[in-house]
């Protein structure tokens, strides 16, 4: 697609957070994941996945606010890999205006995309976070833009969230869990137990399951 990665926008976002106060306004990360977009690559096969993923890119491009009278950019678009894109609104006014955006991007992907002899309808879950906070750590930002994108896909398909407080709780476990797994595989605590599979019928056993546990110290003898 040509768009910056996840390194590049991390240092748009820096930059952002630190240019804000002196122009007092807020900085704005939207998460942005298509739904169904497997099934969609299932069907069209890798080769017209690929079209359609660069297509939405140009559309999502096409949403961006234009260069200011500075010619710096205030919208920075890149593509974490896969359907997932991350949108940065610098010089946003406040949480309504983020989601003003969000609309936009909603009303451009309902409009159909053809990819060959396909006609291609799509829509995405979208999270919103938003902050006047120089010191935000950019990593951060992402990701409570993306704990509201998962919040949103869990509301139906094609709608916009924006982050809340309550959803910091969920953040919290996330990084919980994922320093967990790290410590569970330098120390060794997941290993593989095998269960029978026994017919009904016969009463026989006709194979086995392979099922990976989790030895873990805190919350349980397996997980």
């Amino acid at each position: 697609t040509g768009l910056p990665n996840r390194a590049l926008f991390i240092d748009r976002v820096r930059t952002a957070l630190v240019r804000a106060p002196r122009y007092a306004w807020s900085t704005a990360v939207l998460a942005i994941n298509l739904d169904h977009f497997a099934d969609l690559a299932i069907r069209l096969g890798d080769g017209s996945a690929d079209k359609l993923l660069l297509e939405v890119a140009q559309r999502l491009e096409v949403t961006l606010r234009p260069y200011d009278s500075v010619s710096r950019p205030v919208d920075t678009l890149a593509r974490l890999g896969g359907d997932r894109f991350l949108l940065l609104c610098e010089d946003i006014a406040d949480e309504a205006a983020a989601s003003a955006v969000a609309n936009r991007i909603e009303a451009m992907l309902r409009d159909p995309i053809t990819i060959g002899p396909e006609v291609v309808r799509l829509s995405a879950a979208i999270g919103i976070t938003i902050t006047r906070d120089p010191d935000h750590d950019p990593e951060t930002l992402i990701l409570e833009a993306e704990t509201a994108m998962r919040r949103s896909r869990t509301r139906g398909s094609g709608r916009h969230e924006p982050f809340a407080p309550e959803m910091r709780a969920e953040l919290r476990a996330r990084f919980a869990d994922e320093e967990a797994l790290r410590l569970a595989l330098v120390g060794e605590q997941f290993y593989v137990a095998y269960q029978p599979k026994v017919s009904l019928v016969t009463e026989h056993t006709n194979g086995v399951e392979a099922l990976l546990r989790w030895n873990h110290p805190e919350r349980s003898e397996e997980h």
